[in-house]
This record gives C-alpha cells, structure tokens and sequence, in this order.
C-alpha cells in the first residue's frame, strides 16, 4: 500500500512456484482496477501456474507476439504503398529495403 497524488493505492501481487522458484506476478492496482478486475487476473493467472506454464513468461511472449504483429503489419502497409508507388512511376522497385527494415525493426528494440 503506497500513498499517492491521486490518494492510496494498493498494489496487488500473485506469488506461485515454479520449477522451484518463487516468483510474484502482478495482479493490478486497487482503486485504479476494481477487485473484481483484480481477482479475475490472479484467478487467470493462477490457471497457468496450474497447468503448468509460467504467467510471466507467457507475458513476455504475448508483448512479442503482438510485436511481430505489429511489424508484421507495418511491412505490409509498407510493401502496399510501395506497389502503388511503383505502379504509379511504372517502375518496379526491389523489396530488399523493405526486409531489411523488418529485421531490424524485430531484433533492435
């Protein structure tokens, strides 16, 4: 419990084991998120634990799913406009610029 500009706010954390570690994963912050909000989140995440999968690290994988999605999509609006482009001028440009881009736009954060 911290007090904060907005009034006191309480942080609520879900501690489990995992491959016999203790590890703490958070749940949300009350009044920011209800509780109902909150118990939803741990009861999730509580789920995972017990069919055997890491919250956190299932996390991380979903922040870098939606990652690649988004570069993803990024070279595909890219690769469109370039096709307009070279339609527009009748000429045809390569695509390594343009994959180049996306590689690094995946590795360098």
């Amino acid at each position: 419990m911290r007090e904060q500009k907005i009034g006191i706010v309480v942080t609520f954390e879900y501690r489990f084991r995992y491959q016999g570690k203790t590890r703490t994963a958070s749940c949300g912050k009350w009044p920011v998120e209800s509780l109902r909000d909150v118990r939803e989140v741990r009861d999730a995440k509580q789920a995972l634990v017990g069919v055997g999968t890491d919250p956190i690290e299932q996390r991380k994988t979903e922040k870098l799913r939606k990652r690649v999605e988004a570069v993803l999509e990024l070279e595909h609006q890219q690769a469109e406009l370039a096709r307009l482009a070279a339609r527009r001028t009748g000429v045809y440009q390569q695509s390594c610029p343009v994959m180049f881009t996306i590689i690094y736009k995946l590795f360098v954060p």
